[in-house]
């Protein structure tokens, strides 16, 4: 099946704080060969100066449209500009991504299958000179590799393109989730029988927090959604083909690993034990080192077991932070 795509796609972007790549963004989207309909980019309360940035594109390009609200997260965001959106397809993107020049053309033909609901790119980095930024975005360049064909059953809203009716369809984006939104409205997705692809002919360039606070948030928030996500859909307890069992075995390597850190203080003879969880911490995460080896990154790779402490303290933190809410939410129930 031919898909014809004069005037049929929309490309929305969700923004908070992005001055530093909009630009970018905007301009990979109006660099793609064929020309989308309309770009609806929905600021979600910037407090830099990413509005002005966007104005100048909208007093530029006549098929960009400006939407100003206060803060109420990525899910609603996303929302607001679906609402606004008439075409068969929409191309979802985040506000720090650039796109290779031949995404669209080669992401469009896989509709030519109806089943298929939804069609994304790769997640490359774009910084990968800076420590934080290559930790965190070497291991989704590694997660999405290591799958052997393009099905999946999670597509982040990174850089993807949607079957719109079928966004329609199932309610859209749930509003609850302020983080983990692509996965839960995959989820939904693949439930009704339609296919997601994850495609390898190309790419987006993604900028990841180039600091150890923004790495750590970025973790914290990734197990506060995961939560959530099991809430919801209790049979992802064990994840999805991105982020599987593996991915959260992570979590009691680094746990071990730092319980034997803190008992060496107190007790020099555990040196022993110290190694040994480290030794197992360099067997299990083998495949991601040798990735990191590969890429350059020999840093991360020698020193995995510090930074696989570094991501279970940030989960820890999103693990509880999710149940102080969960508690907090139970008692304003109360008295209400």
């Amino acid at each position: 099946m031919v898909i014809n795509m004069n005037n049929s796609i929309s490309a929305l972007i969700t923004v908070y704080n992005k001055q530093n790549t909009i630009a970018k963004t905007l301009g990979s989207l109006l660099s793609q060969p064929r020309e989308f309909k309309e770009i609806i980019v929905v600021d979600d309360g910037s407090i830099d100066n990413s509005a002005e940035i966007i104005k100048g594109f909208v007093d530029k390009y006549k098929n960009i449209k400006y939407i100003s609200q206060n803060n109420q997260g990525v899910a609603e965001s996303l929302n607001v500009g679906l609402r606004m959106v008439n075409t068969d397809f929409v191309a979802v993107l985040d506000g720090d991504v650039s796109l290779d020049v031949d995404w669209l053309s080669k992401l469009i033909p896989y509709f030519g299958n109806e089943g298929v609901a939804a069609v994304s790119g790769l997640t490359k980095t774009m910084n990968p000179k800076n420590l934080w930024a290559a930790l965190a975005g070497y291991n989704v360049e590694y997660r999405q590799l290591k799958i052997k064909d393009e099905s999946v059953d999670h597509l982040s809203t990174t850089n993807v393109i949607y079957r719109k009716p079928v966004l329609d369809k199932i309610g859209l984006f749930d509003p609850e989730f302020r983080y983990g939104q692509d996965n839960e409205v995959s989820y939904r997705i693949v439930a009704t029988g339609y296919k997601l692809i994850l495609s390898k002919k190309t790419f987006c360039l993604h900028f990841w927090p180039e600091n150890f606070t923004g790495f750590m948030k970025q973790r914290m928030h990734g197990a506060w959604a995961r939560l959530m996500l099991v809430r919801k859909h209790p049979k992802r307890l064990t994840g999805d083909r991105i982020s599987g069992l593996r991915y959260f075995l992570e979590l009691p390597l680094g746990l071990a690993f730092i319980f034997s850190l803190v008992v060496l203080l107190f007790r020099p003879d555990f040196l022993a034990v110290v190694g040994f969880v480290a030794v197992l911490i360099y067997i299990f995460q083998f495949n991601e080192i040798y990735f990191f080896f590969k890429n350059k990154k020999v840093f991360i790779g020698i020193f995995m077991p510090i930074f696989i402490v570094l991501r279970t303290i940030a989960w820890l933190s999103g693990i509880i932070n999710f149940f102080c809410g969960m508690k907090i939410r139970k008692e304003r129930n109360k008295k209400i």
